[in-house]
């Protein structure tokens, strides 16, 4: 399988996005190009991030991780028996933790879905082992990996959030040794029956001591709650059931949201407007975009770390916003989803997958590449997401990596779509699927 790399002219959005002209792209794009070192070296490729200097990723073709500090690639250590990596990897002042699914069929009773599971290695290289494996719940878990599904508070705390029909979140302060459950929400068969469907993963901002938990995917259950108090007396990993109340976890309808620990759009905090799966901290703002399919294009939005006032960056960007991602020198980057429906694009989407840069004052975004997607079948039924999967910052490039999935909740017994790494470049032809695959970057300088 081939696909494109289109290019469209660097211009602010301010309504629907339009396609212009393949023409050098302008400073924010920079200059795309085959790196070489990797090109075919490896495939099935999930892109982790930075870490002890070397770049991290997990081959999915043989469930192998992988470093490359810059000329070369080398395997890393390998994960347990029954262990298939599903989310991004956390690197942490105690080690490397990465989301897996668990296929042991001793825990499952012969199911065919994963439990949740956590590994961890010291540093890398040495063989990753079991920290964390969640228990079956009514027989049945109905789960996937998001990229924000397991966040480090630094000192071995961390925090997970499951995405699944029982949500729940777990708190370590020993690095995974051993597991406090914070939240625990009741197993809902009908939608209706929800509090919220799922937890979509948690952001910490260091600089300030607050945790940023994103739910979905109803207006209902759409809310980005934050807690400002995480270890004290009263705070959230000593008396969870006081922040389960203050966010609206503790009854159907949500009676007891407290408006002053979630952010708001326009004094309203359950709607498609705060329905995120990622958050990005950049000087005084943090930034999201919807998790969403409106007509006319999904809105980002930004909010101010301390005093959480949020304003609209930009309307309408094309996709599902999936990523939001910080460069070292300041810059913001949306990276969007292409998703179709028993083959149709939802509403607000095309064909493509896109990134945006916001523009350096925040009011605006700047489209400045989109990947032509083509693996969703129009004759199938049911839900299609081709995404962005993941972003780091190494060597002074900035790299992405692009998942071509053939369903919105992939069964995890074999690779579930191409994937490749690649950076913004005019020109470039990805090539995708069993020969491998061509990593491209983009300098940052």
């Amino acid at each position: 399988m081939s696909a494109l790399m289109t290019l469209r002219r660097a211009g602010a959005l301010a309504g629907l996005s339009m396609l212009l002209s393949a023409a050098p792209i302008a400073s924010a794009a920079g200059a795309w190009h085959e790196d070489p070192a990797l090109s075919g070296v490896v495939s099935g490729t999930i892109g982790y991030g930075t870490w002890s200097g070397r770049l991290w990723g997990c081959d999915r073709d043989t469930n192998t991780i992988w470093a490359y500090d810059g000329t070369t690639t080398v395997s890393a250590g390998a994960l347990p028996t029954y262990h298939e990596a599903t989310g991004h990897g956390v690197f942490t002042d105690t080690g490397v933790y990465l989301v897996t699914g668990d296929y042991d069929p001793s825990n499952k009773g012969g199911g065919t879905k994963p439990l949740p599971g956590i590994v961890w290695s010291p540093d890398g290289f040495t063989d990753f082992q079991p920290v964390f494996s969640e228990l079956l719940i009514n027989g049945q878990l109905d789960w996937v990996a998001l990229p924000r599904s397991l966040v480090d508070l630094g000192g071995g705390r961390l925090i997970f959030t499951n995405y699944c029909k029982s949500p729940r979140m777990y708190y370590t302060g020993n690095g995974g040794q051993d597991w406090t459950r914070l939240i625990d929400l009741p197993y809902w068969s009908d939608w209706t029956e929800r509090i919220i469907s799922h937890f979509h993963g948690s952001v910490y901002d260091a600089d300030h001591g607050t945790l940023y938990v994103m739910t979905g995917d109803p207006d209902k259950s759409c809310t980005i709650l934050f807690c400002d108090d995480l270890f004290g007396t009263a705070g959230l990993v000593n008396d969870p059931d006081s922040w389960a109340t203050r966010w609206g976890l503790t009854d159907h309808d949500r009676t007891t949201l407290d408006t002053d620990y979630c952010l708001t759009v326009g004094g309203v905090a359950q709607s498609q407007e705060t329905r995120a799966t990622d958050i990005a901290f950049c000087g005084d703002w943090l930034y999201w975009g919807e998790d969403a399919a409106r007509e006319g294009g999904m809105t980002v939005f930004r909010a101010h770390r301390t005093t959480h006032t949020t304003e609209v960056v930009a309307t309408g960007l094309t996709g599902q916003v999936r990523n939001v991602f910080t460069t070292s020198d300041g810059r913001v980057f949306i990276l969007t989803a292409m998703v179709t429906k028993d083959g149709v694009p939802r509403p607000g989407h095309d064909e493509e997958v896109h990134v945006y840069e916001v523009n350096a004052d925040g009011s605006g975004v700047t489209e400045v590449a989109a990947y032509d997607v083509t693996n969703c079948d129009p004759a199938s039924a049911g839900t299609c997401v081709s995404t962005w999967y993941g972003t780091a910052e190494a060597f002074d490039r900035l790299w992405l990596c692009v998942r071509d999935d053939k369903t919105l909740l992939p069964s995890l017994d074999g690779v579930s779509g191409d994937l490749a790494v690649i950076l913004p470049e005019p020109s470039a032809l990805l090539l995708l699927g069993g020969a491998g695959l061509t990593l491209l970057r983009r300098r940052t300088g």
